[in-house]
């Protein structure tokens, strides 16, 4: 039963990822409860598990040409430099303190989402390229650490703060996942290095949520987008509160 739960999960995470670029991020709780995986290796396997779905997400909006691919190099640069020393840190911390960076994260994921998407708190796109190219280099290492750290898949951080920085939403998602690919697979380099990844639950995994992923990028030329961010966002906060209290 538990692994029902947790392939229908699976599925769901792919769904909601492919809708929004948010909801990878409840695949690692899930994977906690529903299996016999401590928090170190749910993260490990959980990042190493959304590597294939950014390739299938790139080559979609590449082929839509709604990735701006001279901007997409510093962000994907800076995710490839830290994604892999986050997860080098990932080793060094107690599944507690890694439980609670977690937790907060998601919180912050779904308040962001609920944010309204027409303020922004620092505008970037009025500036030279060069000045856009580093703002973006940063923002994608500050997320490949963090991906790398806590094994989400980077989206649900790079997203809201493109967006906050003046990139339209839809570029803002488009241009994640190259940027998760990177931060991925940097992460998972290291993760693979410690023995950290369980290769079985993470294969089918991939699968299922590899179908959920392309459902929902059906799905979301179909339906009321930001609805779902809404229910993604209260999602996010409920889980996030659920990890802070709870005796996971």
């Amino acid at each position: 039963m538990a692994t029902f739960f947790l392939a229908l999960f699976a599925v769901m995470v792919g769904f909601f990822c492919g809708c929004t670029s948010v909801g990878g991020i409840l695949l690692i709780p899930a994977i906690v409860v529903f299996s016999a995986l401590g928090m170190h290796q749910a993260m490990a396997t959980a990042l190493f598990s959304f590597a294939l779905m950014a390739v299938l997400g790139t080559w979609l909006h590449h082929r839509k040409g709604s990735i701006d691919w001279m901007q997409a190099i510093p962000l994907c640069f800076g995710a490839f430099l830290f994604g892999f020393i986050g997860a080098k840190a990932n080793m060094y911390l107690s599944p507690v303190w890694l439980k609670y960076i977690l937790a907060v994260q998601i919180i912050f994921a779904g308040l962001n989402v609920l944010r309204p998407l027409q303020k922004s708190c620092f505008n970037v796109t009025n500036c030279p390229m060069n000045v856009q190219r580093l703002a973006l280099f940063l923002l994608g290492g500050f997320a490949g650490f963090m991906a790398g750290l806590t094994g989400i898949g980077g989206p649900v951080i790079s997203v809201p703060f493109m967006i906050s920085m003046g990139f339209p939403p839809l570029y803002s998602v488009a241009m994640a996942q190259p940027f998760q690919g990177v931060a991925c697979t940097s992460g998972s380099i290291a993760n693979m290095l410690s023995g950290s990844i369980d290769y079985g639950m993470a294969a089918w995994i991939t699968v299922l949520e590899l179908i959920g992923f392309y459902v929902g990028i059906i799905a979301a030329y179909r339906m009321n987008a930001q609805r779902l961010k809404t229910i993604i966002a209260y999602l996010c906060i409920v889980t996030g509160g659920y990890l802070l209290l709870g005796n996971m």
